[in-house]
């Protein structure tokens, strides 16, 4: 449908964008590095950042499913750190006060949670 499509679209542009960011700092090392269903982005320093363009309502309604796409991100061993970046939506956005419960959401299915870093972006332009 348009509307699947539209939101396939801008998340790939939020990908992209992150992508930009980090290349411009010299941080960036690969993209989609270990191939498709992976982590986004990898930095020069072992960290991967997984990027979301994800509502408030879709996190609050996918919490199981984000566990379990990052549960499988604990088994991989040579990662320093995860971020895991919400780029605010235009409308409904991820707020840093979600970000705060995220962690005790997440608890029962079991991540290490140390591994991670859940932070909140500016929306670069997208709709």
């Amino acid at each position: 449908s348009e509307a699947n499509y539209a939101q396939f679209r801008y998340g790939a542009q939020a990908n992209l964008s992150r992508a930009e960011y980090y290349y411009r700092q010299g941080l960036l090392k690969a993209v989609h590095p270990t191939g498709s269903g992976t982590v986004d982005l990898l930095l020069n320093n072992n960290t991967a950042v997984e990027v979301k363009y994800w509502s408030a309502e879709y996190l609050t309604n996918n919490i199981k499913a984000l566990a379990g796409q990052l549960l499988n991100y604990n088994d991989l061993a040579a990662l320093r750190r995860i971020t895991v970046e919400f780029v605010q939506t235009s409308q409904d956005p991820v707020t840093s006060e979600m970000l705060g419960r995220l962690g005790n959401e997440l608890a029962p299915y079991g991540l290490d949670l140390s591994k991670f870093v859940f932070t909140v972006v500016s929306n670069p332009g997208i709709p």
